[in-house]
């Protein structure tokens, strides 16, 4: 019995499917085994990082990003290695490490650092061979965030020239909010590190997805089936246009192609703001908002803008998009408002030793941490396109026009 041209052209295409399907299914089997219990935790973390998920030997490997920091995430069941590591890139200019103060640790210097916690001295030690450049890098807000990062006597952080190596000896429960959360104290290290002297010169090159040659071919194969329908003489239906999903997040629809991840995400409101600060504002004529436009260029591009973002539990975001790319991508457990910065308004704020941060493209972002404690906030700037922290002294008699 022959074949008609439509059904050669949808047995070719199921075929396809089902290959791509088998081998799909295979590749997760692999990777999973001996990971059944955590493989949703493994999923939802890869997601948050927009990463990809990869097996290496016994060892279950997620390589990602947040705020353009390259994460990897290594799950271990090897008797001799920890069960999660989280390795990321970050401008670090010299080396320390933190471990239980009872565990004996291999490397990281000679000289013993204290943070002047007594709490967290007596449970963790800290060494180093850069003793100056530690000291001036433990703030009592970098010692705040390494408390965090440090959340049992098993944990073990490494700060390398670029990298910082965060280990914890047995895998947490709810791994995937577990992680998370240290991605995000990890960010707000790096920021810290980044004001370091000669942090500039130190490059940490973004994650870069790898492509997907079983993907394409599967793809290859459907593209033919449908030349084989349309050239053959079957009749080609007019497929009707998708329905257009309603977008509930406020962002535009130009600015969230560019926005990963935004599901549960909205625009942040009025009532997104803490009250403290929108009176503090309204005594400014500064005005909240969710969307807020700023030339962060310093091109005069119209399309610059930066976005407040809040979710339903309560985690906050900020977002730049500067000259048609994702310059920022930021996440916060907590933010108390975001006000513009015209680069034309920054001598209106208290900086450190009366120094205005040199060479930024141009507007600035006030992210607002604290109420009433300026010096716990950082203002975000571009430097040749690369986002750029630094923190005020004092920004609360801003005189923003």
């Amino acid at each position: 019995m022959s074949l008609s041209p439509q059904q050669v052209g949808l047995a070719i295409t199921a075929a396809a499917c089902l290959i791509g399907l088998a081998i799909a299914q295979f590749n997760r089997w692999r990777i999973y085994s001996g990971y059944r219990e955590i493989q949703n935790d493994i999923r939802r973390l890869a997601r948050s990082l927009g990463g990809e998920i990869s097996r290496e030997n016994d060892d279950v490997i997620i390589k990602g990003s947040y705020a353009r920091l390259p994460i990897t995430v290594r799950f271990s069941n090897a008797d001799d290695m920890p069960g999660v590591m989280l390795m990321a890139g970050v401008p670090a200019t010299f080396s320390m490490t933190i471990v239980g103060a009872t565990v004996q640790a291999a490397g990281g210097g000679r000289m013993p650092v204290r943070t002047n916690d007594p709490v967290f001295d007596s449970r963790f030690s800290l060494r180093t061979n850069q003793p100056l450049e530690a000291k001036l890098f433990l703030t009592p807000n970098t010692v705040n965030t390494l408390k965090r990062l440090c959340c049992s006597g098993g944990t073990r952080l490494a700060l390398e020239r670029g990298e910082l190596v965060l280990s914890e000896a047995l895998v947490p429960q709810d791994a995937a909010q577990h992680m998370m959360l240290h991605v995000r104290q990890v960010q707000e290290l790096s920021a810290d590190l980044g004001e370091m002297p000669g942090a500039h010169e130190v490059k940490v090159t973004p994650f870069q997805r790898k492509r997907h040659i079983v993907r394409r071919a599967v793809i290859a194969i459907g593209g033919v089936a449908a030349l084989v329908m349309l050239f053959t003489g079957g009749m080609m239906t007019r497929n009707s246009p998708p329905p257009k999903t309603q977008d509930s997040s406020g962002v535009l629809p130009i600015d969230a192609r560019m926005i990963p991840n935004l599901a549960g995400w909205r625009v942040a409101t009025t009532d997104s703001y803490d009250p403290v600060i929108l009176n503090w504002m309204k005594g400014h004529e500064l005005k909240p908002q969710g969307r807020i436009h700023g030339d962060f260029s310093g091109k005069g591009n119209p399309a610059d803008v930066a976005y407040f973002l809040v979710s339903d539990d309560g985690s906050r975001r900020v977002v730049v998009l500067s000259e048609g790319k994702l310059r920022y991508d930021g996440r916060f457990d907590s933010l108390l408002g975001v006000v513009l910065l015209p680069k034309s308004d920054i001598d209106s704020i208290d900086w450190p030793d009366n120094r205005q941060p040199g060479g930024v493209d141009g507007d600035g972002l006030i992210l607002i941490r604290k109420a009433n404690e300026p010096t716990n906030d950082v203002v975000f700037f571009t430097r040749n396109g690369s986002p750029y922290f630094v923190k005020p002294l004092k920004y609360d008699n801003i005189s923003v026009q």
